[in-house]
């Protein structure tokens, strides 16, 4: 049936998440917004899309949508977070993620994110708080455990960072860990040789979270090395209007 919004959505999430096509993804999004406009799901992965390329006014007007549809699902918030966090909007991320924790103070990921988001705002301890809580609550989820390194990097605890690092790195040889994650703590730790090498893994992976460098502050330790624009040639995110 080619008029199911929701096979839309996944045939889109595969053409961007995967196979970097944002050509066929929008094609996709598109089309599943057409069929399912009430969806929150549907109007949140074309706002993944838009916040991909930057154009964050689109992405939040898609997102704040979908919390308008569902807005007591944690999930569908956590998007909207997501794109306030990479529309570098971290007052707003932070006040997002505490409404999700009114709903379900267990929900680890409005921890990670508000942590990320206070770490922005230069308020390092609530941000180790935050991280620290995340990676108790998800009991140590490999994402959590890089964003309390990430923090603790630029907190002036390396070391802690560091450990942080190593763990991912033996998990990584048996169990499934994002080299972006890795990546992302060496390059706060400015370890900038390291952080690449973890991104070319990454990106040979194909690691998803690659399709959001462009906008992602937790890049910007290593956004101005000329690597960093070769690798987005790699993953080949488009520079449209």
């Amino acid at each position: 049936d080619p008029n199911v919004a929701r096979v839309h959505v996944e045939l889109g999430n595969v053409a961007f998440w995967n196979d970097r096509d944002w050509i066929t993804a929008r094609a996709h999004f598109d089309r599943a917004v057409a069929l399912g406009p009430g969806d929150p799901w549907v109007q949140s992965s074309l706002a993944n899309y838009w916040s991909s390329l930057g154009h964050h006014d689109d992405a939040l007007w898609r997102y704040e949508r979908a919390v308008s549809i569902d807005s007591r699902n944690p999930s569908v918030r956590i998007a909207m977070v997501i794109g306030q966090f990479l529309a570098r909007r971290f007052e707003a991320t932070v006040a997002s993620c505490n409404e999700i924790m009114a709903l379900d103070p267990s929900y680890s990921e409005a921890q990670r994110w508000k942590g990320l988001a206070l770490r922005q705002l230069g308020d390092f301890n609530a941000a180790l708080a935050a991280c620290d809580a995340a990676v108790r609550q998800s009991t140590a989820h490999a994402w959590a455990v890089a964003s309390l390194a990430m923090v603790q990097a630029v907190a002036g605890r390396e070391d802690k960072a560091k450990a942080g690092a190593q763990e991912l790195i033996m998990r990584f040889a048996s169990k499934p860990v994002s080299p972006v994650a890795i990546a992302l703590v060496f390059a706060h730790l400015d370890e900038t040789d390291e952080a690449f090498r973890w991104l070319e893994v990454a990106s040979e992976s194909r690691d998803p979270w690659l399709v959001m460098m462009r906008t992602d502050a937790c890049f910007d330790p290593v956004r101005y090395d000329p690597r960093f624009g070769d690798l987005i040639e790699i993953v080949g995110i488009p520079e449209w209007t």
